[in-house]
């Protein structure tokens, strides 16, 4: 067996509100004149006596408020690729908004950088107070324990309102019940999974469009099937253009798992790796077959200078399977008539990814009550609609689902007749799950990520690989 990608080693690092009521009793004196008479009289004597009434007098004075003190935080948030310009837009849009009730703190922007960076500023005590990052690396960090508990601030806070507002699934996932517990981050996006597919590549090969609902999606062997006939290769044999594509993410990869009733991790026992058992075994083996036997899927580890975002709008793959991030690109790139189409079913039944970024607060940030504040605001439903004008991004929030479809197509006239509801009607129709997560969340990464490498990137192993890497994974999250 071909040695298996080196580990890499993961770093791990490391308002109390008064009010006062005071009460004072005042006792004031009160002086009566009195005369004396006294016989026989030859005399008058006039005596002053001092007789002391109490009253009582209660005056309330409310104590002087306490100086609101400022607080100066650091957000950090994607720029770059179809968010270019979102630093500015915060500066010229976002951040006066919430200046205007929020006047005592400031915030300055600063780009998602490298996780290795945001360790080791996590370990130098130098972090941003207010974080975002995806549903591969947030988990990690408040593993480490650099993430705040929200839970106090969500029972004080958030209404039943905001919680209805949310998909439970993606608002659970951010939840541990493992130590360190507690809700480390709120949905940031709710991003769903389908299929796009290049019209004319089949009609060129005369197959049928797939379905557009998903009460009707097709299933994996008529996926397997079209992918098979819309492979073209040129008068040398080369391979023109694949059938179609799947990217080498663990989530994309538990999508087909679970189409197929397996897992990643064991629902029942989150120490347990079942990616050894009968039917993820099952999906894998489809998985390697349409790569490496079929020819049907791109093989991402042979494209050469090609990017792997590329292959679809250059009209090297017939179908991709992707989410809304990539649909900007392809309506501005693609040059031919595409459209979108459910997730196919597998033996299980329908099921695509629910993936979603996370907004948290650093754990060692100095002001807490500062950054809850800006979190509320970032995951707000203002908030969505502009991630949804930046970057394009399904919102997290159910609220703004319907107008994220105009405000794309709005940005994109070529989406006019492209089936974005198909990412939506997933999240209505609770089929869209979330990133399946082991108690030791970064360690199982890095043991699976290889394994993923080596049988569906490389093709130096075969899906038996998955059942040594399962022991292993499920050695190391229950080992104290």
């Amino acid at each position: 067996m071909p040695d298996r990608v080196t580990r890499r080693q993961f770093v791990k690092g490391l308002a109390v509100t008064t009010s006062a009521t005071l009460l004072a009793a005042c006792k004031p004196q009160i002086v009566k004149e009195t005369v004396v008479v006294e016989k026989p009289v030859d005399k008058v004597v006039k005596e002053t006596v001092v007789v002391t009434e109490e009253k009582v007098v209660e005056k309330v004075v409310t104590a002087t408020p306490a100086p609101v003190q400022k607080a100066e935080l650091v957000f950090m948030y994607h720029t770059g690729g179809s968010g270019e310009g979102m630093e500015a837009y915060w500066e010229e849009e976002c951040l006066p908004r919430f200046k205007a009730e929020n006047p005592h703190i400031d915030v300055s922007y600063t780009p998602t950088g490298l996780p290795e960076k945001l360790i080791a500023a996590f370990v130098a005590g130098n972090a941003p107070d207010v974080l975002a990052d995806s549903s591969e690396h947030l988990p990690n960090y408040a593993e480490l324990g650099q993430l705040l508990d929200l839970q106090p601030y969500l029972d004080r806070d958030l209404t039943e309102d905001d919680y209805s507002d949310w998909h439970g699934p993606q608002l659970n996932f951010w939840k541990r019940t493992e130590s360190p517990v507690g809700q480390f981050a709120l949905p940031a996006t709710c991003q769903t999974l389908a299929v796009l597919y290049n019209k004319d590549m089949f009609d060129e090969a005369a197959v049928e469009y797939p379905p557009r609902r998903w009460g009707s999606a097709w299933d994996h062997d008529e996926y397997a099937e079209a992918m098979g006939k819309l492979v073209k290769k040129d008068a040398e044999g080369n391979v023109d253009h694949w059938g179609s594509q799947v990217e080498q993410w663990p989530q994309r990869i538990q999508i087909h798992v679970n189409a197929f009733g397996g897992h990643f991790v064991d629902p029942e026992d989150n120490t347990r790796c079942a990616l050894g058992d009968p039917e993820a075994q099952e999906a894998l083996w489809w998985l390697y077959d349409r790569t490496w036997k079929d020819g049907a899927y791109v093989p991402l580890g042979n494209l050469g200078d090609i990017g792997q975002w590329q292959t679809f709008e250059i009209g090297k793959t017939a179908m991709n399977e992707q989410g809304p991030w990539q649909i900007g690109y392809t309506a501005e790139a693609a040059e031919f008539n595409w459209n979108v189409a459910p997730f196919p079913a597998g033996p299980a039944g329908l099921v695509t990814a629910g993936g979603s970024d996370g907004f948290g607060i650093w754990s060692g940030t100095k002001s807490p009550d500062a950054s809850w504040e800006l979190l509320k605001f970032v995951t707000s439903r203002y908030f969505g609609k502009v991630l949804a004008e930046v970057y394009s991004w399904q919102p997290a929030r159910k609220s703004v689902q319907m107008e994220w479809y105009s405000i794309f197509r709005s940005k994109f006239p070529a989406l006019a007749e492209v089936d974005l509801e198909v990412f939506g009607e997933a999240l209505a129709q609770e089929i869209a799950v979330p990133q399946e997560l082991f108690k030791k969340a970064s360690a199982s990464t890095e043991l699976y990520y290889p394994a993923i490498e080596a049988v569906l990137v490389t093709g130096k192993e075969t899906p038996d690989l998955f059942k040594e890497v399962a022991e292993e994974i499920t050695k190391v999250n229950r080992e104290s």
